[in-house]
């Protein structure tokens, strides 16, 4: 006879868990039975009420409206597509190769409405706005590229006049042509532009500029007593100077008149 002790010592047996319940998913083919996706549904009727809401709402963003379509199915489409509910809610980048030279914002407003009327979505206004900063971009870089090169030929051809023949032409063409043709020949895509930058054009004005100072038009003042020397030492400090002043700045056309004159009292007295 076993002792009472012993008993003790001996584990229960353990208790059998109950089968588990069959699921849905185990009536489904092995590759797509544990996809993680439809373990949130319970059952079939879960799945199916899924399915159909999700179908709705596919066909409510893929019905492109017709001229048959209602208001609200219009508007409906437009919102899925993210279409603001004006013009003015895109909010685009503008490139930085516009914001240097200005940017039109008349223009912008309707290029804006024009999309906007189409119903186009904000990536498509901005892929837009960018394609055109790239072309500009691309306009700005050959034209300075092409300028370069002209006023390297130029430099090589006036030498150390380079400043002040650049200078009269611009001279010129403000004297005969006034602010509208100078703006023109220096406003990116204006059909003048180019022709700015041509070295005929740029020898024509300057010559012109030539005869304006040959007849006094454009001459220093107190120039003419310095020494051949002091000419040509007052003319390289002119220049120096000019090339570190911007385009715009009042003090380039004095400093132009005066190199002007610099220089031919020094090849007078030669």
């Amino acid at each position: 006879m076993a002792d009472p002790a012993d008993a003790q010592l001996i584990a229960p047996a353990p208790t059998p868990a109950p089968p588990a319940e069959p699921s849905w998913r185990d009536t489904l083919p092995d590759d797509i039975r544990n996809d993680a996706s439809l373990v949130s549904y319970k059952d079939v009727p879960a799945l199916a009420k899924a399915f159909i809401h999700t179908k709705a709402m596919v066909g409510a963003k893929s019905a492109v409206p017709t001229d048959k379509s209602t208001p609200e199915e219009v508007a409906a489409f437009r919102k899925a597509l993210g279409v603001p509910d004006a013009p003015t809610g895109y909010a685009i980048k503008r490139p930085d190769v516009v914001l240097d030279g200005g940017w039109d914002t008349n223009a912008e407003a309707t290029f804006l409405g024009a999309m906007h009327k189409l119903g186009a979505p904000p990536a498509i206004v901005q892929a837009a706005v960018d394609f055109y900063g790239r072309f500009e971009r691309t306009k700005m870089e050959t034209a300075n590229a092409q300028a370069a090169q002209i006023a390297g030929q130029l430099k090589t051809e006036w030498g150390p006049n380079f400043d002040a023949k650049v200078g009269r032409a611009n001279r010129a063409i403000l004297e005969f042509g006034g602010t509208e043709l100078d703006e023109a020949l220096t406003t990116p895509g204006h059909p003048l532009n180019a022709h700015g930058r041509h070295p005929l054009w740029i020898k024509a004005w300057a010559a012109v500029g030539d005869a304006l100072v040959e007849h006094g038009a454009m001459t220093g003042e107190g120039l003419e007593t310095l020494s051949p020397d002091e000419a040509r030492s007052r003319a390289a400090e002119m220049r120096a100077e000019l090339t570190k002043l911007p385009e715009t700045h009042p003090r380039r056309a004095e400093l132009v008149d005066q190199i002007i004159a610099v220089t031919s009292a020094a090849q007078r007295r030669r």
